[in-house]
Order: C-alpha cells, then sequence, then structure tokens
C-alpha cells in the first residue's frame, strides 16, 4: 500500500511539472557570491515548495541592450557569462509558456520586483534575510499575473546546481 501511494504521489508531481497552468506563485532567489552587495540570480515560477517546472519549451536568448544590459549589470551581477541565458531558458521559458512573456519583459518584471520592494531592501540591509531562508510577500502580486512572490536568499554552498 504504500509503494502505491509513493508512486501515486511521483506520478501526479511528475504530471504536474508537465501541465499547464498550475504555477501557483513565484520565488525571485538572490544571491551574494558573485558581489558585495545582494543581486537577483532569477525569478522562478513554482508550483509548490518542492515542484518547480523547467526548459517548458524551447526559446532563443537575446543579449540584452541599452538600459536593461545596464540595469543587469547593476542588479543581476552574473558570476559567469551564462546566468542570464540559463535563466531565460529554463525559468523563463516556462513563463513564455504559461502567460505569453517575452525575454524583454522576463527580465524587465524581474528586475522591477527586486527594486520596487522595500521590505526586501529592509531584510537585505538589516541582515535578517539570512541564507538558505525565504520570506513571503504575499500581499505583494507580480505584476505580470497576480501571483504571489516569495524571495529566497541562496548562498554558494547550498546552491542546487542549474
Amino acid at each position: 500500500m504504500k509503494i502505491t501511494i509513493k508512486i501515486i504521489s511521483l506520478l501526479s508531481t511528475i504530471f504536474l511539472v508537465n501541465s499547464e497552468n498550475v504555477y501557483n506563485y513565484y520565488e525571485l532567489a538572490v544571491q551574494k557570491w558573485c558581489s558585495k552587495d545582494y543581486m537577483i540570480h532569477g525569478l522562478w515560477p513554482q508550483i509548490n515548495s518542492t515542484a518547480y517546472p523547467e526548459n517548458c519549451k524551447t526559446v532563443s536568448y537575446t543579449k540584452p541592450t541599452g538600459d536593461l544590459l545596464t540595469n543587469m549589470n547593476t542588479y543581476w551581477h552574473k558570476c559567469d557569462d551564462t546566468l542570464w541565458e540559463h535563466e531565460w531558458e529554463k525559468h523563463g521559458s516556462c513563463m513564455q509558456e504559461q502567460i505569453g512573456i517575452d525575454e524583454f519583459s522576463f527580465f524587465n518584471t524581474t528586475l522591477n520586483l527586486f527594486l520596487e520592494n522595500s521590505k526586501l531592501d529592509f531584510m537585505l540591509s538589516t541582515k535578517r534575510f539570512t541564507a538558505n531562508n525565504w520570506f513571503s510577500l504575499s500581499a505583494k502580486k507580480t505584476s505580470v499575473d497576480d501571483k504571489p512572490i516569495n524571495f529566497l536568499c541562496l548562498t554558494r554552498k547550498s546552491l542546487i546546481p542549474f
């Protein structure tokens, strides 16, 4: 009986990850290992705390330019030259499939969520936002599709490989 329940649970998770219209919230992950300040790591659609979609469709990456590039270099410092492309392909592709967001909007939405949130600034500046913890701002909704946003602080040692 226990094996049957575990198999059903596993199949349910697999089905949910591959289903459309199941994202319940987003996580905005921040990191502090490539700079002295907290920076954006990425915006991740989430089904629940252990299941999330990834690489939902094939998308093309175009390196940001202009003001977007300036803002990304300021607030979304990458440890290497693949982070932005990785975030768009792995997570942005799922948002594109779900709500039709394009790459430019995905990056701008992520930047705006990071910059517009004064509570996030407070948590980071007072060091109440500790490594490997997240906090929820359930009143804060994404400007994309009115879903809640959680914030997650990553450390290099704990980061699950891409």
